[in-house]
């Protein structure tokens, strides 16, 4: 039997799971190179990161028993990366910004869906 998840949970995960799609479509067929070199696409990824750390923030805050059982969701650092995107604009590392865009929003994606899909 499947587990039914709160409408504002489920609405969290699926948040995150369209931003960081949006990453993903952002970033198809693009290097590394080009991403630090666009300002643009800079400023689209980090914009999507704030909102995926918008809805790390509601799931900690609203259900901490739901994040403390999905730990490979890591909640936490996208909500710190939203605070250094956010809080600490003026000298934001867009290397950590790439890495964070290419490895772990994916792995992020993944784990959400499978936290919808699971309920």
């Amino acid at each position: 039997m499947k587990a039914t998840l709160d409408e504002g949970l489920s609405s969290a995960l699926s948040d995150i799971v369209f931003w960081g799609e949006r990453i993903g479509t952002h970033l198809s067929s693009i290097t590394e190179e080009r991403f630090l070199a666009d300002g643009t696409l800079v400023d689209a990824v980090c914009f999507c990161i704030s909102c995926i750390g918008e809805a790390a923030v509601r799931v900690r805050r609203n259900w901490p028993d739901f994040a403390a059982l999905n730990p490979d969701l890591e909640l936490a650092h996208s909500s710190a990366m939203r605070n250094r995107i956010v809080h600490g604009y003026f000298d934001v590392d867009h290397r950590i910004v790439w890495t964070a865009a290419t490895v772990s929003i994916p792995a992020l994606v993944k784990a959400a869906r499978k936290c919808l899909e699971a309920a």
